[in-house]
């Protein structure tokens, strides 16, 4: 089943574990990638090694520090073709951790986990996608789904 507003099947969302740098200070990073019916979306969510106290609240960098919550910058990039056609990108989604539930099998490993707001990771693929529209809104393409403004 697709998501509700849009032409993205998110069941078909494969999650692909990379856990090598690519030349950045990172503690983690995760790659997943899906198609629409024009296009081929590549996620990605990474926790930089480094928090910027410029940037940052001393509460949210001690929150981190202590495990209780987690930083990730999210992006994506839009292909058609094989041609990056849009992208989009989120820095800085402060994720929280909190206690899970009594009746939880995660409960008797992990005195909290980190909760994720897999809604920021929609919201970035849906702007890659519209920026990939409308960058190609311009070229009048047969075939291309283009939402049309009233």
């Amino acid at each position: 089943m697709s998501h509700p507003n849009s032409m993205v099947q998110w069941w078909d969302t494969t999650p692909i574990q990379a856990l090598h740098e690519k030349g950045r200070d990172l503690q983690f990073e995760l790659l997943w990638s899906f198609k629409t019916k024009d296009f081929e979306v590549v996620c990605e969510a990474y926790e930089p090694g480094f928090i910027d106290p410029w940037a940052h609240d001393k509460v949210v960098i001690d929150a981190v520090d202590r495990g209780d919550a987690m930083l990730t910058h999210l992006s994506a990039r839009v292909y058609r073709r094989g041609v990056k056609v849009g992208e989009a990108r989120l820095p800085d989604c402060i994720h929280v951790s909190e206690a899970p539930p009594e009746d939880s099998v995660l409960q008797r490993a992990f005195e909290s986990v980190i909760v994720v707001d897999h809604s920021y990771r929609r919201k970035v693929a849906r702007w890659a996608i519209s920026d990939a529209r409308k960058n190609l809104g311009e070229l009048d393409l047969p075939g291309l789904y283009l939402r049309k403004k009233d």
